[in-house]
């Protein structure tokens, strides 16, 4: 199957660099280097909700939410 790759330029540089020094073509390369990376374990991400549960706990500690959210909205307009 064909598909197109958006690459770095300096990227295709030293893939093509590579696979000249190894006798082989850039596809054979890309090929075997997408093996390897599916290969290798997957990095489980976990549920997005867990990940952010106590992000900025703190920047909260020590504030009332309840005092400080009706007082924050005194200054809306």
């Amino acid at each position: 199957m064909k598909t197109t790759v958006d690459l770095p330029e300096s990227l295709l540089r030293q893939a093509k660099h590579k696979a000249l020094q190894n006798n082989t073509s850039l596809r054979a390369l890309m090929i075997s280097g997408l093996k390897k990376e599916l290969a290798s374990p997957m990095k489980t991400v976990g549920d997005p909700i867990e990940q952010i549960r106590n992000a900025g706990k703190e920047l909260w500690r020590g504030i009332k939410a309840d005092r400080y959210v009706p007082e924050l909205r005194k200054n809306w307009k």
